[in-house]
Formats: C-alpha cells, structure tokens, sequence
C-alpha cells in the first residue's frame, strides 16, 4: 500500500490475537518469534536510501519481551540490595538483616512453588508481570511483617531472661495485627478475580498466595531462626543476634524513650482526638483524588531506547494516518455492509474504511458476515478527548457499529463486535 506522498509504502501482516499468551516449545512467544523472523528477512532489503521498519502492536508486543526479558532476576536482587541497606540501618547489627532476608527468601520460594502447581493445573493464569510482581511483593511484606516479630521479641528480651519464652509472647503479640493486616491485602487483591483481562485476573491469587506465603514465613521460619542460634540455658545465650546493640533484662529499650516513644504514649492518652485528627488529615488527602490522571501513557513511552517498533511507528505517521499499524476491524452483517461503511465512515477520527477482500477481490463473508478494516487518524494507544463528541450517521441506526471520536471507540453496539489485530506494519 502507497503513501499519499509516494514515499512510503506499508504492508500490513496479521497474527492470531490468540498466539500472544502461547508458547512454544521452548517457552518462547511465537508472536516474538514471527516478528524476528520478519526483520531479519526484511533487513536484506534496506539500502540505497531505503529504511525498512517493522512496527505495530506485534512488533511492540517483541520489543517489551526483549526489553523486559531478565528484568524479574534484576528487580529481585535490587530490591534485596535495598531492603539489606535499610535493615542495617534500622538494627545496626551486621546478623538481623541477613535473618529477616533468609525468611523473605524463604517466602517466595514457597509461593513461586504453589504458583507454580496453581497454573501448571490451569487454575491461575501467570505471565511475566505477574511474576514480577509476586518477588517484590513478597520481599515487600515479609520484610515488613519480620520487622513488627523482631521488635516485639526484643522488648520481650528486655523483660524476660528466657528467649524463648520471650519469643511465645511476641509471637502471640504479633500473630493479630499481622494476620488482620494480611487479610485486609488478600481480600484487596482477590478483587482482581473481577477484572475482565485474564492476566489481571490471575494476578489476584497470584499475589495473594505471596502475603500468605510472607505471613508463614514470618511467624514459623523467622522465629526458629532467633531462638535456636545459642545454647539452651538462659541468660546472654541466643542474644548475640542483636550484636552490638544486645537487649539485657531491665535495660531500656528505643520503644520507651525517642520521638516515638512519646507519640505513643500522646495516642495512648487521647486516642479520640489523633483518630479525628488523623481522619481529617486523609480526607483532605482524598480531596485530591480527582486530580489523578488514569491515561496512563502509550506504549512507546515505555521504552527508554529508540527501538524499532518506535521509529517505525513514527514512520508510519509521518506518512500514513496514525492508526495504519494498527488498523481497529468491525464485523457486520452482509446485508447491511453499505449502511455501516457509511456510519462509520462519517465518526470523527476515520480515516479510511475497506473491507477485508477475498481471493477474487469482493468482500469476504464468513457466517453472513463481513469485516471492514478501520484506520484511525490517531493511533490506537492515543488518549481520549476531554470532551468527547462521537457522531455516526443520523440516517442510519448502528445496530453493528461503533463510534469513534479522536480514534478511540466511543460506544461499542449491542449486536455487533469490533476487535483490534494484533498486526504488524512495515513501512520503507
């Protein structure tokens, strides 16, 4: 297909939508596969003043897996990296941090295993970002809740000679907020399970099996790691994991002296007045939540080199409309295929309506069907106008179409489907 100014030309290849979230043998997308094999047979074309880019959601689709490909290994060890720098500046001990990183460890080998067996059984979709997701949460919350048992047990150190029976009462003093506050996130995230898109859905018991696995963690793996280290008699035995800062019975402990010390004991004395207080506080907060921009961004914008789905999009626009790489379809009646190339000719932001030919040149009907290609004047990841004023034609009433507005579908129909391919768009 030529551009307009003959300087360009674009040819349109089109996947099964179907194939992104299947693997090959190998583990690999046979999207991304697809998409290599199409640059590498297209690079012996460049020359001479001639660029050839592969671009389109299929080629954006290969970009991402390239770009993110590795990026759990990199964010897990980030992120232990900075929870060890935090943990030595809270205790100050060279041995505590390495312990409540020996549990978060601990942890999230034990929810990669049953995620594992949940979608090796079918029972939970898992894909890269979910599995991302599920190591820096689970670092997150374990470290959080070995936090709360470690304090508890050292003011129970200061208390009592017997570690491990300072150990029983902080863990009966820790088992209820942790438990409370893990509930709260469990349920949050299960509310995934409502989400239409399967990976968000999956990613609901996903997670939720990582704060359960921090939760065992934190109250069975880190406990047996502070009482056993020592001999069984009482006394300094077991203590040294607190070097230098080692808790002695009668001392005074952080928790009754500091800043802390005395907002606790403010609360503790008007507990009405700081529940108000605080309230007000988030709800000025709250006031603010209006303001959040939920666009998000395009996906070019999330790359941080110019890679070549990118310059090939920007290719692409120079030349043809925005949305040529990404053409939106809709699936009409044969009957009524003039009546709805016209409403959808006539909706702000088209640019050009065709329907999808056969070999012999007419219109391809599957089931007395027929599908017409789309192209947007914007780009399919565009964002919507603030004030948005889809038209379709007044003569005719949409039973199979939608309107667009700026290139986004405004409102889909009742009867009919539209869908997006996941194509690719090489343009020279």
């Amino acid at each position: 297909m030529p551009s307009d100014d003959g300087l360009a030309a674009l040819a349109l290849v089109s996947f099964d939508a179907g194939q992104l979230s299947a693997s090959l043998p190998d583990g690999e997308s046979p999207v991304t596969v697809a998409v290599e094999q199409i640059r590498e047979a297209a690079a012996g074309l460049s020359g001479d003043g001639v660029q050839v880019y592969t671009a389109g959601p299929a080629a954006t689709t290969a970009d991402l897996v390239s770009a993110f490909g590795g990026i759990d290994g990199t964010l897990l060890l980030v992120a232990g990296v900075a929870v060890l720098l935090i943990l030595l500046v809270v205790y100050r001990s060279p041995v505590l941090p390495f312990f409540v990183l020996l549990t978060a460890g601990f942890a999230l080998t034990t929810a990669s295993l049953v995620v594992y067996l949940l979608a090796d059984a079918d029972v939970v979709t898992l894909d890269g970002q979910g599995q991302g997701i599920l190591s820096i949460l689970v670092v997150g919350a374990a470290t959080d809740y070995s936090l709360l048992l470690v304090a508890r047990y050292r003011e129970e150190l200061r208390r009592h000679d017997d570690r491990y029976d300072a150990m029983r009462r902080a863990w009966r003093q820790t088992l209820e907020p942790v438990a409370a506050s893990a509930a709260t996130v469990v349920l949050g995230l299960l509310c995934l399970l409502l989400a239409d898109i399967g990976p968000t859905r999956g990613l609901g018991p996903v997670t939720a099996v990582g704060i359960v696995s921090a939760v065992l963690a934190a109250l069975t793996f880190l406990p047996a790691l502070l009482v056993l280290p020592g001999r069984t008699s009482p006394g300094e035995h077991g203590r040294w994991v607190f070097w230098p800062g080692i808790p002695r019975v009668g001392s005074r402990g952080p928790e009754v002296t500091g800043v802390w010390a005395r907002v606790a004991r403010l609360v503790g004395r008007r507990p009405v007045a700081v529940g108000v207080l605080s309230t007000l506080v988030l709800v000025v907060l709250a006031a603010f939540a209006p303001t959040l921009d939920t666009g998000g961004v395009s996906q070019t914008d999330t790359f941080l080199d110019r890679v070549e789905s990118v310059v090939g999009g920007e290719a692409l626009a120079r030349h043809f409309p925005a949305g040529s790489g990404s053409p939106t379809l809709v699936v009409a009646p044969e009957s009524e295929l003039a009546a709805v190339t016209s409403a959808v000719e006539a909706a702000d932001g088209v640019s050009s309506v065709v329907p999808t030919l056969d070999d012999g040149g007419q219109p391809r009907v599957s089931d007395g069907r027929v599908q017409l290609q789309v192209t947007l004047d914007d780009a399919a990841d565009s964002p919507p106008p603030r004030t948005p004023s889809p038209r379709c034609a007044p003569t005719w009433t949409p039973s199979t179409a939608t309107c667009w507005s700026a290139g986004r579908r405004r409102r889909p129909s009742t009867s009919g489907s539209t869908r997006r391919p996941t194509g690719t768009g090489s343009s020279r």
